[in-house]
Protein backbone atom coordinates (compact mmCIF):
# COMPACT_ATOMS: atom_id res chain seq x y z
CA UNK A 1 0.00 0.00 0.00
CA UNK A 2 1.35 3.39 -1.00
CA UNK A 3 1.21 6.68 0.87
CA UNK A 4 -0.07 9.45 -1.41
CA UNK A 5 2.36 12.37 -1.07
CA UNK A 6 0.27 14.91 -2.94
CA UNK A 7 -3.04 15.15 -1.11
CA UNK A 8 -4.18 18.48 -2.55
CA UNK A 9 -7.45 19.95 -3.75
CA UNK A 10 -6.34 19.41 -7.34
CA UNK A 11 -5.21 15.80 -6.84
CA UNK A 12 -8.47 14.94 -5.07
CA UNK A 13 -10.54 16.50 -7.85
CA UNK A 14 -8.51 14.73 -10.52
CA UNK A 15 -8.86 11.38 -8.75
CA UNK A 16 -12.60 11.77 -8.25
CA UNK A 17 -13.10 12.86 -11.87
CA UNK A 18 -11.17 9.80 -13.09
CA UNK A 19 -13.31 7.46 -10.96
CA UNK A 20 -16.47 9.14 -12.20
CA UNK A 21 -15.47 8.53 -15.82
CA UNK A 22 -14.77 4.87 -15.03
CA UNK A 23 -18.26 4.49 -13.58
CA UNK A 24 -20.20 6.27 -16.34
CA UNK A 25 -20.85 3.06 -18.37
CA UNK A 26 -22.21 1.31 -15.27
CA UNK A 27 -24.39 4.26 -14.31
CA UNK A 28 -25.81 4.62 -17.81
CA UNK A 29 -27.18 1.08 -17.66
CA UNK A 30 -28.00 1.14 -13.92
CA UNK A 31 -25.54 -1.64 -13.21
CA UNK A 32 -25.02 -0.51 -9.64
CA UNK A 33 -23.92 -3.89 -8.29
CA UNK A 34 -21.32 -4.23 -11.05
CA UNK A 35 -20.14 -0.66 -10.40
CA UNK A 36 -19.70 -1.43 -6.70
CA UNK A 37 -17.79 -4.61 -7.50
CA UNK A 38 -15.51 -2.55 -9.77
CA UNK A 39 -14.80 -0.11 -6.93
CA UNK A 40 -14.24 -2.84 -4.37
CA UNK A 41 -11.62 -4.46 -6.58
CA UNK A 42 -9.71 -1.18 -6.27
CA UNK A 43 -10.13 -1.11 -2.50
CA UNK A 44 -9.72 -4.71 -1.30
CA UNK A 45 -7.59 -6.24 -0.07
CA UNK A 46 -6.09 -3.24 1.68
CA UNK A 47 -2.80 -4.94 2.44
CA UNK A 48 -0.59 -4.99 -0.62
CA UNK A 49 -2.96 -2.74 -2.58
CA UNK A 50 -1.15 -1.01 -5.42
CA UNK A 51 -3.56 1.91 -5.51
CA UNK A 52 -2.71 5.06 -3.58
CA UNK A 53 -4.39 5.81 -0.27
CA UNK A 54 -6.11 8.78 -1.89
CA UNK A 55 -7.55 6.58 -4.64
CA UNK A 56 -8.79 4.01 -2.12
CA UNK A 57 -10.57 6.67 -0.06
CA UNK A 58 -12.22 8.12 -3.17
CA UNK A 59 -13.27 4.65 -4.36
CA UNK A 60 -14.81 3.99 -0.93
CA UNK A 61 -16.82 7.23 -1.07
CA UNK A 62 -18.05 6.28 -4.55
CA UNK A 63 -18.94 2.77 -3.35
CA UNK A 64 -21.01 4.05 -0.46
CA UNK A 65 -22.87 6.49 -2.71
CA UNK A 66 -23.61 3.67 -5.16
CA UNK A 67 -24.98 1.41 -2.41
CA UNK A 68 -27.69 3.99 -1.68
CA UNK A 69 -28.98 3.92 -5.26
CA UNK A 70 -30.33 0.38 -5.43
CA UNK A 71 -32.26 -1.94 -3.12
CA UNK A 72 -30.33 -4.88 -4.55
CA UNK A 73 -27.00 -3.16 -3.89
CA UNK A 74 -28.06 -2.20 -0.38
CA UNK A 75 -29.06 -5.77 0.39
CA UNK A 76 -25.86 -7.25 -1.04
CA UNK A 77 -23.32 -4.76 0.29
CA UNK A 78 -25.07 -3.17 3.28
CA UNK A 79 -23.02 -5.26 5.70
CA UNK A 80 -19.81 -3.80 4.22
CA UNK A 81 -20.65 -0.16 4.96
CA UNK A 82 -19.19 0.00 8.46
CA UNK A 83 -15.95 -1.72 7.43
CA UNK A 84 -15.47 0.51 4.38
CA UNK A 85 -16.02 3.63 6.46
CA UNK A 86 -13.50 2.37 8.99
CA UNK A 87 -10.87 1.74 6.28
CA UNK A 88 -11.34 5.25 4.88
CA UNK A 89 -10.99 6.82 8.33
CA UNK A 90 -7.77 4.89 9.01
CA UNK A 91 -6.26 6.04 5.69
CA UNK A 92 -7.29 9.65 6.27
CA UNK A 93 -5.72 9.58 9.74
CA UNK A 94 -2.58 7.90 8.37
CA UNK A 95 -2.13 10.72 5.87
CA UNK A 96 -2.70 13.44 8.48
CA UNK A 97 -6.10 14.51 7.10
CA UNK A 98 -7.51 15.52 10.47
CA UNK A 99 -11.25 15.93 10.88
CA UNK A 100 -12.19 19.53 11.63
CA UNK A 101 -8.62 20.78 11.25
CA UNK A 102 -7.08 19.86 7.91
CA UNK A 103 -7.70 21.96 4.81
CA UNK A 104 -8.78 18.68 3.21
CA UNK A 105 -11.13 17.72 6.04
CA UNK A 106 -14.06 17.92 3.61
CA UNK A 107 -13.16 14.30 2.73
CA UNK A 108 -14.42 13.31 6.17
CA UNK A 109 -17.61 15.18 5.31
CA UNK A 110 -17.97 13.43 1.96
CA UNK A 111 -17.59 10.09 3.71
CA UNK A 112 -20.36 10.96 6.17
CA UNK A 113 -22.64 12.32 3.45
CA UNK A 114 -22.36 9.01 1.59
CA UNK A 115 -23.30 7.10 4.76
CA UNK A 116 -26.24 9.49 5.17
CA UNK A 117 -27.46 8.58 1.69
CA UNK A 118 -27.49 4.89 2.60
CA UNK A 119 -29.42 5.49 5.82
CA UNK A 120 -31.93 7.64 3.98
CA UNK A 121 -32.50 4.96 1.33
CA UNK A 122 -33.16 2.53 4.19
CA UNK A 123 -35.80 4.85 5.64
CA UNK A 124 -33.74 6.14 8.56
CA UNK A 125 -34.34 9.85 7.99
CA UNK A 126 -33.09 10.81 11.45
CA UNK A 127 -29.88 8.80 11.05
CA UNK A 128 -29.35 10.37 7.63
CA UNK A 129 -29.82 13.87 9.04
CA UNK A 130 -27.43 13.12 11.89
CA UNK A 131 -24.68 11.76 9.61
CA UNK A 132 -25.11 14.71 7.25
CA UNK A 133 -24.83 17.17 10.12
CA UNK A 134 -21.80 15.32 11.47
CA UNK A 135 -20.23 15.53 8.01
CA UNK A 136 -20.42 19.32 8.10
CA UNK A 137 -19.00 19.34 11.63
CA UNK A 138 -16.03 17.18 10.61
CA UNK A 139 -15.40 19.38 7.53
CA UNK A 140 -14.51 22.42 9.63
CA UNK A 141 -11.13 23.88 8.72
CA UNK A 142 -11.58 22.90 5.10
CA UNK A 143 -10.04 25.01 2.38
CA UNK A 144 -13.55 25.34 0.95
CA UNK A 145 -15.66 26.60 3.87
CA UNK A 146 -18.81 27.03 1.75
CA UNK A 147 -18.91 23.32 0.94
CA UNK A 148 -21.95 23.75 -1.30
CA UNK A 149 -22.65 20.07 -1.90
CA UNK A 150 -22.46 19.17 1.77
CA UNK A 151 -24.61 22.12 2.84
CA UNK A 152 -27.18 21.27 0.19
CA UNK A 153 -27.16 17.63 1.27
CA UNK A 154 -27.75 18.71 4.86
CA UNK A 155 -30.55 21.05 3.77
CA UNK A 156 -32.23 18.25 1.80
CA UNK A 157 -31.97 15.84 4.75
CA UNK A 158 -33.48 18.49 7.04
CA UNK A 159 -36.38 19.21 4.67
CA UNK A 160 -37.04 15.51 4.18
CA UNK A 161 -37.09 15.02 7.93
CA UNK A 162 -39.92 17.56 8.07
CA UNK A 163 -38.15 20.75 9.19
CA UNK A 164 -38.08 22.85 5.99
CA UNK A 165 -38.08 26.30 7.57
CA UNK A 166 -34.93 25.55 9.57
CA UNK A 167 -32.71 25.68 6.46
CA UNK A 168 -34.04 28.75 4.65
CA UNK A 169 -30.97 30.76 5.67
CA UNK A 170 -28.63 28.04 4.36
CA UNK A 171 -30.45 28.04 1.02
CA UNK A 172 -30.23 31.83 0.84
CA UNK A 173 -26.51 31.78 1.69
CA UNK A 174 -25.84 29.14 -0.95
CA UNK A 175 -27.70 31.26 -3.49
CA UNK A 176 -25.31 34.11 -2.81
CA UNK A 177 -22.25 31.89 -3.30
CA UNK A 178 -23.18 29.71 -6.30
CA UNK A 179 -23.13 31.52 -9.60
CA UNK A 180 -24.20 29.13 -12.39
CA UNK A 181 -27.77 29.20 -13.67
CA UNK A 182 -28.18 25.47 -13.03
CA UNK A 183 -27.11 25.87 -9.40
CA UNK A 184 -29.42 28.85 -8.93
CA UNK A 185 -32.36 26.95 -10.42
CA UNK A 186 -31.71 23.92 -8.21
CA UNK A 187 -31.57 26.11 -5.10
CA UNK A 188 -34.75 27.95 -6.10
CA UNK A 189 -36.65 24.69 -6.64
CA UNK A 190 -35.44 23.36 -3.30
CA UNK A 191 -36.66 26.61 -1.72
CA UNK A 192 -40.02 26.19 -3.45
CA UNK A 193 -40.29 22.71 -1.96
CA UNK A 194 -39.45 24.04 1.51
CA UNK A 195 -42.06 26.80 1.18
CA UNK A 196 -44.69 24.40 -0.14
CA UNK A 197 -44.13 21.86 2.64
CA UNK A 198 -44.37 24.58 5.29
CA UNK A 199 -47.71 25.82 3.92
CA UNK A 200 -46.30 29.05 2.47
CA UNK A 201 -47.97 28.42 -0.85
CA UNK A 202 -48.22 32.09 -1.91
CA UNK A 203 -44.47 32.57 -1.49
CA UNK A 204 -43.81 29.36 -3.40
CA UNK A 205 -46.01 30.55 -6.27
CA UNK A 206 -44.28 33.95 -6.31
CA UNK A 207 -40.81 32.37 -6.49
CA UNK A 208 -41.91 30.09 -9.34
CA UNK A 209 -43.21 33.10 -11.29
CA UNK A 210 -39.83 34.83 -10.87
CA UNK A 211 -38.05 31.73 -12.15
CA UNK A 212 -40.23 31.62 -15.26
CA UNK A 213 -39.70 35.34 -15.88
CA UNK A 214 -35.94 34.85 -15.67
CA UNK A 215 -36.10 32.17 -18.37
CA UNK A 216 -35.73 29.07 -16.20
CA UNK A 217 -36.97 25.86 -17.82
CA UNK A 218 -37.09 22.30 -16.51
CA UNK A 219 -39.55 19.47 -16.01
CA UNK A 220 -39.20 19.88 -12.25
CA UNK A 221 -40.23 23.54 -12.58
CA UNK A 222 -43.28 22.57 -14.68
CA UNK A 223 -44.26 19.99 -12.07
CA UNK A 224 -43.86 22.41 -9.15
CA UNK A 225 -46.03 24.97 -10.93
CA UNK A 226 -48.76 22.39 -11.50
CA UNK A 227 -48.62 21.11 -7.91
CA UNK A 228 -48.68 24.59 -6.36
CA UNK A 229 -51.73 25.51 -8.45
CA UNK A 230 -53.41 22.23 -7.53
CA UNK A 231 -52.92 22.98 -3.83
CA UNK A 232 -53.98 26.62 -4.07
CA UNK A 233 -56.72 26.54 -6.72
CA UNK A 234 -57.72 22.85 -6.83
CA UNK A 235 -56.60 22.59 -10.47
CA UNK A 236 -56.18 18.83 -10.39
CA UNK A 237 -57.25 18.30 -14.03
CA UNK A 238 -54.47 20.58 -15.26
CA UNK A 239 -52.10 18.78 -12.90
CA UNK A 240 -53.09 15.48 -14.53
CA UNK A 241 -52.61 16.86 -18.06
CA UNK A 242 -49.13 18.04 -17.13
CA UNK A 243 -48.11 14.46 -16.41
CA UNK A 244 -50.28 12.28 -18.63
CA UNK A 245 -51.35 14.20 -21.72
CA UNK A 246 -51.43 12.11 -24.88
CA UNK A 247 -48.36 12.29 -27.11
CA UNK A 248 -46.51 14.08 -24.32
CA UNK A 249 -43.18 12.66 -23.17
CA UNK A 250 -42.75 11.55 -19.58
CA UNK A 251 -41.47 14.33 -17.35
CA UNK A 252 -37.88 13.96 -16.30
CA UNK A 253 -38.89 14.09 -12.65
CA UNK A 254 -39.74 10.60 -11.46
CA UNK A 255 -40.75 11.57 -7.92
CA UNK A 256 -43.42 13.87 -9.33
CA UNK A 257 -45.51 10.92 -10.53
CA UNK A 258 -45.40 9.23 -7.11
CA UNK A 259 -46.33 12.42 -5.26
CA UNK A 260 -49.13 13.06 -7.74
CA UNK A 261 -50.60 9.58 -7.15
CA UNK A 262 -50.69 10.06 -3.37
CA UNK A 263 -52.09 13.57 -3.79
CA UNK A 264 -54.95 12.27 -5.94
CA UNK A 265 -55.65 9.47 -3.45
CA UNK A 266 -56.20 12.19 -0.85
CA UNK A 267 -58.83 14.07 -2.88
CA UNK A 268 -62.53 13.85 -1.90
CA UNK A 269 -64.31 13.18 -5.20
CA UNK A 270 -64.64 10.02 -7.29
CA UNK A 271 -63.51 12.02 -10.33
CA UNK A 272 -60.10 12.40 -8.77
CA UNK A 273 -59.98 8.68 -8.07
CA UNK A 274 -60.54 8.01 -11.78
CA UNK A 275 -57.70 10.33 -12.72
CA UNK A 276 -55.32 8.70 -10.26
CA UNK A 277 -52.91 6.37 -12.12
CA UNK A 278 -52.81 2.70 -11.18
CA UNK A 279 -49.64 1.29 -9.65
CA UNK A 280 -49.08 -0.71 -12.84
CA UNK A 281 -49.11 2.54 -14.85
CA UNK A 282 -46.67 4.18 -12.45
CA UNK A 283 -44.29 1.23 -12.74
CA UNK A 284 -44.44 1.46 -16.51
CA UNK A 285 -43.87 5.23 -16.51
CA UNK A 286 -41.04 4.90 -14.00
CA UNK A 287 -39.35 1.95 -15.66
CA UNK A 288 -35.67 2.26 -14.83
CA UNK A 289 -36.32 3.81 -11.40
CA UNK A 290 -38.15 0.94 -9.71
CA UNK A 291 -34.96 -0.76 -8.52
CA UNK A 292 -34.36 2.23 -6.24
CA UNK A 293 -35.18 1.13 -2.68
CA UNK A 294 -36.86 4.45 -1.86
CA UNK A 295 -39.21 4.23 -4.84
CA UNK A 296 -39.96 0.58 -4.08
CA UNK A 297 -41.26 1.51 -0.63
CA UNK A 298 -43.36 4.37 -1.95
CA UNK A 299 -44.87 2.15 -4.64
CA UNK A 300 -45.63 -0.43 -1.97
CA UNK A 301 -47.58 2.18 0.00
CA UNK A 302 -49.43 3.42 -3.08
CA UNK A 303 -50.28 -0.17 -4.05
CA UNK A 304 -51.63 -0.93 -0.56
CA UNK A 305 -53.87 2.15 -0.59
CA UNK A 306 -55.05 1.25 -4.10
CA UNK A 307 -55.89 -2.32 -3.00
CA UNK A 308 -57.99 -0.97 -0.14
CA UNK A 309 -60.54 0.32 -2.64
CA UNK A 310 -61.04 -3.17 -4.08
CA UNK A 311 -64.68 -3.89 -3.15
CA UNK A 312 -64.22 -7.59 -3.94
CA UNK A 313 -62.01 -7.87 -0.86
CA UNK A 314 -63.70 -7.97 2.59
CA UNK A 315 -63.53 -4.58 4.29
CA UNK A 316 -61.89 -6.06 7.40
CA UNK A 317 -59.02 -7.36 5.24
CA UNK A 318 -58.63 -3.99 3.52
CA UNK A 319 -58.55 -2.13 6.82
CA UNK A 320 -56.00 -4.61 8.16
CA UNK A 321 -53.80 -4.01 5.11
CA UNK A 322 -53.59 -0.30 5.93
CA UNK A 323 -52.47 -1.17 9.45
CA UNK A 324 -49.71 -3.35 8.10
CA UNK A 325 -48.44 -0.67 5.73
CA UNK A 326 -48.25 2.03 8.44
CA UNK A 327 -44.72 1.02 9.60
CA UNK A 328 -43.55 1.62 6.02
CA UNK A 329 -45.28 5.02 5.91
CA UNK A 330 -43.44 5.94 9.11
CA UNK A 331 -40.09 5.48 7.33
CA UNK A 332 -40.91 7.75 4.37
CA UNK A 333 -39.54 11.23 3.83
CA UNK A 334 -41.74 13.99 5.23
CA UNK A 335 -43.50 14.90 1.99
CA UNK A 336 -44.37 11.31 1.10
CA UNK A 337 -45.38 10.60 4.68
CA UNK A 338 -47.81 13.51 4.94
CA UNK A 339 -49.31 12.71 1.54
CA UNK A 340 -49.70 9.02 2.43
CA UNK A 341 -51.35 9.91 5.73
CA UNK A 342 -53.82 12.19 3.97
CA UNK A 343 -54.65 9.42 1.47
CA UNK A 344 -55.31 6.99 4.34
CA UNK A 345 -57.56 9.56 6.06
CA UNK A 346 -59.61 9.83 2.87
CA UNK A 347 -60.06 6.05 2.71
CA UNK A 348 -61.07 5.69 6.36
CA UNK A 349 -63.32 8.73 6.51
CA UNK A 350 -66.23 6.89 4.91
CA UNK A 351 -65.47 3.53 6.48
CA UNK A 352 -64.00 3.74 9.98
CA UNK A 353 -64.37 7.16 11.57
CA UNK A 354 -62.22 6.57 14.64
CA UNK A 355 -59.20 5.53 12.54
CA UNK A 356 -59.83 8.42 10.15
CA UNK A 357 -59.59 10.75 13.13
CA UNK A 358 -56.34 9.19 14.35
CA UNK A 359 -54.65 9.32 10.95
CA UNK A 360 -55.91 12.88 10.55
CA UNK A 361 -54.24 13.67 13.86
CA UNK A 362 -50.98 12.27 12.48
CA UNK A 363 -51.44 14.39 9.34
CA UNK A 364 -52.06 17.51 11.43
CA UNK A 365 -49.07 16.74 13.61
CA UNK A 366 -46.81 16.51 10.55
CA UNK A 367 -48.31 19.71 9.10
CA UNK A 368 -47.71 21.62 12.33
CA UNK A 369 -44.16 20.31 12.49
CA UNK A 370 -43.39 21.37 8.93
CA UNK A 371 -44.98 24.81 9.37
CA UNK A 372 -43.40 25.44 12.77
CA UNK A 373 -46.83 25.39 14.42
CA UNK A 374 -48.60 27.76 12.01
CA UNK A 375 -50.61 25.47 9.72
CA UNK A 376 -52.33 22.15 10.61
CA UNK A 377 -53.22 21.48 6.94
CA UNK A 378 -50.24 22.36 4.72
CA UNK A 379 -51.76 20.73 1.63
CA UNK A 380 -55.18 22.35 2.12
CA UNK A 381 -56.97 19.00 1.96
CA UNK A 382 -59.45 18.89 4.82
CA UNK A 383 -61.98 21.71 4.98
CA UNK A 384 -64.23 19.50 7.14
CA UNK A 385 -61.53 18.94 9.73
CA UNK A 386 -63.98 19.57 12.60
CA UNK A 387 -65.65 16.23 12.14
CA UNK A 388 -62.25 14.54 11.98
CA UNK A 389 -60.89 16.06 15.17
CA UNK A 390 -63.16 14.16 17.56
CA UNK A 391 -63.96 10.50 18.01
CA UNK A 392 -67.54 9.71 18.90
CA UNK A 393 -68.92 6.36 20.10
CA UNK A 394 -69.85 4.26 17.09
CA UNK A 395 -73.16 2.96 18.49
CA UNK A 396 -74.82 3.51 15.14
CA UNK A 397 -72.89 0.51 13.83
CA UNK A 398 -74.44 -1.79 16.42
CA UNK A 399 -77.72 -3.65 15.96
CA UNK A 400 -79.21 -1.51 18.71
CA UNK A 401 -77.90 1.21 20.96
CA UNK A 402 -77.15 0.08 24.54
CA UNK A 403 -79.63 1.12 27.17
CA UNK A 404 -78.29 3.22 29.98
CA UNK A 405 -77.39 1.13 32.99
CA UNK A 406 -77.95 -2.14 31.19
CA UNK A 407 -74.28 -3.11 31.11
CA UNK A 408 -72.52 -3.86 34.39
CA UNK A 409 -69.11 -5.36 35.08
CA UNK A 410 -68.79 -8.02 37.73
CA UNK A 411 -65.66 -8.09 39.95
CA UNK A 412 -64.54 -11.34 38.31
CA UNK A 413 -64.91 -9.90 34.81
CA UNK A 414 -62.98 -6.82 35.86
CA UNK A 415 -60.02 -9.06 36.66
CA UNK A 416 -60.36 -11.50 33.78
CA UNK A 417 -60.78 -8.72 31.24
CA UNK A 418 -58.82 -6.00 33.01
CA UNK A 419 -57.06 -4.83 29.82
CA UNK A 420 -60.37 -3.22 28.86
CA UNK A 421 -60.73 -1.46 32.19
CA UNK A 422 -57.35 0.10 32.82
CA UNK A 423 -57.67 3.00 35.21
CA UNK A 424 -60.70 1.63 37.06
CA UNK A 425 -60.41 0.60 40.69
CA UNK A 426 -60.50 -3.14 40.35
CA UNK A 427 -62.24 -5.14 43.05
CA UNK A 428 -60.45 -8.31 44.01
CA UNK A 429 -62.95 -11.14 43.62
CA UNK A 430 -63.67 -13.47 46.44
CA UNK A 431 -62.43 -16.97 45.65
Amino acid sequence: MQIEKTWTMDSIKTTQDTISKELVPFMATEQYVEAIEHCLRKVLPVEGNKNSDLSIVCYIISTLNLISLSAEASKQFGCDVSNLEKIAKVLLHKNNIKAGKSKLSFLHGQLKQSVASILKSDGDTWGALWESSLGLFLSRGSANPILPFQHLSFAIQTIDRGLPLRVMEILSEMSNNLSTNDDQDYLSLLTVKALRLSGNIDQAEELLEKMVESGSQSDRLVWEQAFVRAIKYDETKEFHRTLFSRNKPTLDYAEGYLKYALWMKAQPSKLHAKLCPKTSVLKRVLKGYTSNSKYKKILKVISAIEDCYDVDTPLADRVNKIGKIMPVIETLEAEYKVLALSAVVRFFNQRQKQMASLFHGEYQSMSLKMSEGHNPDVFNLFSNKGELETIRPFYDSLHSAPEKGSFSISPVNQVLFKSAWQGKDLVKPAV
